[in-house]
């Protein structure tokens, strides 16, 4: 049952462009799983881990925004809507 969800989860890698992982590395995170957990619980955590993965490698390849930045940057679309 685990292999499947670790079929299913390169699965979802390959086609989400985050083949970064290896089989085992997918194997060991399932792994370090409880094994309460069911096979959609499962997959929505692999899911979770590999858009985690996906928005770490962003931030190293394209930076991050300050706190200022986003403030600004939401004050600005505030005003936008609210002078429609």
């Amino acid at each position: 049952c685990r292999l499947l969800v670790a079929i299913l989860y390169v699965m979802i890698l390959e086609r989400s462009d985050l083949m970064s992982g290896s089989k085992a590395s997918v194997i060991e995170k399932i792994n370090r799983m409880p094994d309460e957990m069911d096979e959609f619980e499962l997959v929505e955590r692999l899911y979770m881990l590999s858009r985690l993965e996906h928005s770490r490698q962003r931030c190293e390849t394209e930076g991050t925004l300050s706190d200022e930045d986003v403030s600004e940057y939401f004050r600005q679309k505030k005003e936008m809507y609210a002078n429609g």
